[in-house]
């Protein structure tokens, strides 16, 4: 069986493919219809004016050619529909797109049969419009208990330049950057953080990105032990008393701040405020700004109101 299959096979399979060529010489030479995307693209807007609204990236095309017309197309690269704006104002405009927008190859027989989709543009054109704006750094910063954060997060720069569309950028006050947490930090940090990308259309920041600074050092630890407690509010003519009466404290700061620290400079309250008889109260502990509380004792202290 094998041996009839196989028998003259070179010409069995060059009788094959030109029947298959001759199938689709006969196919391709007749005329069909198809639909092609062609890019759109809007020039020469004045250099005031911006696009306030996303316009379709591609309008479908019915195009109506032989069949190896239409294959030789579909592989080429299709030219851009080109708007002209230089003649736009600053308002909602309708474009209609024409057939003469779209080139096409020279070719009898292919022609372009209609714009399918989109056959209008709804066009909102605005003034392009600048101004600076403040960042906001949505980071949180956790620093090691033994280290201290000498001073206030600072970001660079402080205010960006925001530019688009009139009726968005009028409204925008600030912007703020990615959330990022920074856990049991233990040295100092600089680092880029990219701005939330705008949610309006058209609407760009420079730059994209600011920079993070953390000035952080290893602190000092001192203990400052029966620091006596502030009563406050106290009701009038009423006798008090707490239990126990001092507090012990461990704090942390640079060396030469921690050594100069004195307890004078150290305020503990307890606030009595419309407290009546017997009563639990956690103390209020008011330290020096440079100054670092690592732990109390005791964490609370009974009082009572006679």
């Amino acid at each position: 069986m094998w041996s009839v299959i196989f028998k003259n096979f070179p010409l069995k399979l060059g009788a094959l493919f030109l029947a298959l060529l001759l199938w689709f010489h006969a196919t391709t030479n007749q005329t069909y219809e198809y639909r092609f995307h062609y890019p759109l693209k809007i020039i020469g807007l004045p250099e005031n004016l911006v696009l306030a609204e996303k316009i379709p990236s591609f309008a479908e095309v019915l195009i109506q050619g032989k069949g190896k017309q239409l294959i030789r197309l579909f592989f080429t690269k299709k030219n851009e529909i080109k708007i002209d704006a230089s003649d736009f104002r600053a308002k909602k405009i309708n474009y209609k797109l024409s057939l003469e927008q779209i080139d096409l190859p020279k070719e009898e027989g292919l022609a372009i049969k209609e714009i399918v989709h989109p056959k209008n543009l709804n066009l909102k054109i605005d003034y392009l419009v600048k101004k600076k704006v403040k960042v906001i750094p949505q980071v949180e910063i956790k620093i090691d208990p033994d280290y201290l954060q000498k001073e206030k997060i600072k970001i660079e720069p402080k205010e960006v330049t925001i530019s688009g569309p009139r009726r968005f950028v009028r409204l925008i006050n600030s912007i703020s950057t990615g959330k990022k947490v920074f856990s049991n930090l233990k040295e100092s940090l600089k680092e880029e953080i990219s701005l939330i990308s705008p949610e309006d259309y058209n609407v760009k920041y420079f730059p994209e990105a600011v920079t993070l600074w953390v000035n952080v050092e290893k602190g000092v630890k001192r203990e400052f032990n029966n620091i006596f407690l502030d009563l406050v509010g106290i009701p009038k003519g009423k006798k008090v008393e707490v239990e126990p009466e001092k507090i012990n404290l461990t704090l942390l700061g640079e060396e030469d701040v921690i050594d100069n620290l004195n307890s004078e400079e150290i305020k503990v309250t307890l606030d009595l405020k419309g407290i009546v008889g017997r009563k639990k109260l956690a103390p209020k502990i008011h330290l020096p700004e440079e100054v670092k509380l690592i732990n109390f004792s005791p964490d609370s202290f009974l009082v009572e109101i006679k």
